[in-house]
């Protein structure tokens, strides 16, 4: 990440010469070198999207070019969706960062030692939920989506906790999973539609999906790494992680509609009110738990020392990561329907090369 603060600091020299031009071509250097079927990036500068790209294709040597209005898979960067949605329960009163597992699950067996865990808990990750459930049949694909959470649900409450003997962050998406369940029962909506009701439609985010599951070549395919090079997963096969995991995982949005999210973030954390109250904003990005490698978990993100809030994520087949800078008021975003190691590496290289062109 050597290339954030150059990113984040210098970006109004990228509009003195076509933004959306100097990006792109950022990008195709950035496909070539890294050998990723495509890759996407939004820039804001002043509050303001200043720059989208997208470059490549959707299916590697399909020739099915992407377009700015395809939608990337953005892995765990959902988690921070998550979060969102329960600060707006938080401030319509549905709910409080205080309230426990055990207030919410009262018809769920759960272990004595969740029973205190809190909504707030569940975000920070310090649940001392292990990282996912281990029974692996909770993530067949070919479930009933309300039998599979419900499965997921009992079996996460009966996991053996995590042992903490320091006051670092443990990772989880059982959190993020609970998390979700929560908004569904204090709303009486699904947690699908309360993204799309609380987050979607107010920030006109209009080509935004779930799940991986698509016309072939409609979209960005996900791509395995194969010892032969990358190759894409197809549609019609359960690729990526199962809804199940909805919550955690499961949000497409096209580069644009990422950009106009990582906005309202960007604003919120700079004190103006949105989809949420400034107020709430500034919880949701307030760090609260040492997440080792100089980062504080935060809800549904993490921060860096200088107040900038990142995330990546991944469901391994697709790469996507986003860095926040409140003091600079700017942020950007990158998606890339790459593998993840291979996903970082590019979107590293984008950032590398950003940061070079604003020397």
């Amino acid at each position: 990440m050597k290339s954030i603060v150059l990113v984040m600091a210098g970006l109004g020299l990228l509009g003195q010469n076509s933004p959306n031009q100097a990006l792109e071509r950022i990008l195709e250097q950035t496909m070539r070198q890294e050998g990723v079927p495509s890759i996407g990036a939004v820039i804001i500068q002043n509050s303001v999207i200043h720059a989208t790209a997208a470059v490549g294709e959707r299916v590697i040597g399909s020739s099915v070019a992407v377009g700015l209005e395809d939608t990337y898979h953005l892995g765990s960067l959902t988690k921070s969706f998550t979060a969102t949605v329960l600060a707006k329960l938080v401030e319509d009163k549905k709910l409080e960062w205080n309230t426990t597992l055990g207030t919410i699950f009262k018809d769920v067996p759960i272990l004595v030692h969740y029973q205190k865990v809190t909504v707030l808990e569940l975000l920070i990750h310090r649940a001392s939920f292990p990282a996912n459930v281990e029974d692996t049949a909770v993530y067949n694909w070919d479930l009933p989506y309300p039998q599979a959470r419900e499965m997921y649900l009992r079996q996460a409450l009966q996991s053996q906790p995590e042992i903490q003997p320091t006051p670092l962050a443990a990772y989880s998406n059982i959190g993020y999973v609970l998390a979700s369940q929560i908004a569904e029962r204090v709303s009486g909506q699904g947690w699908q539609e309360l993204v799309t009701n609380l987050i979607f439609r107010p920030l006109k985010m209009n080509n935004c999906a779930f799940g991986t599951r698509f016309t072939p070549r409609s979209q960005p395919h996900g791509h395995d790494e194969t010892p032969t090079g990358l190759k894409a997963v197809q549609t019609d096969q359960p690729n990526g992680n199962s809804p199940v995991l909805y919550g955690a995982d499961g949000i497409r949005c096209s580069i644009g509609d990422l950009g106009l999210y990582i906005q309202a973030h960007l604003n919120g954390a700079r004190g103006q009110s949105g989809i949420l109250s400034a107020k709430s904003f500034q919880f949701l990005h307030a760090p609260r738990v040492d997440a080792g490698q100089g980062l504080s978990a935060a809800c549904g993100w993490f921060i860096f020392p200088n107040g900038a809030i990142w995330h990546n994520g991944s469901n391994t087949q697709n790469y996507a990561e986003i860095i926040i800078n409140p003091r600079t008021n700017n942020a950007v975003g990158i998606v890339t329907n790459a593998p993840t190691e291979r996903g970082a590496r590019a979107a590293q290289a984008a950032m590398d090369a950003i940061g070079d062109l604003l020397k």
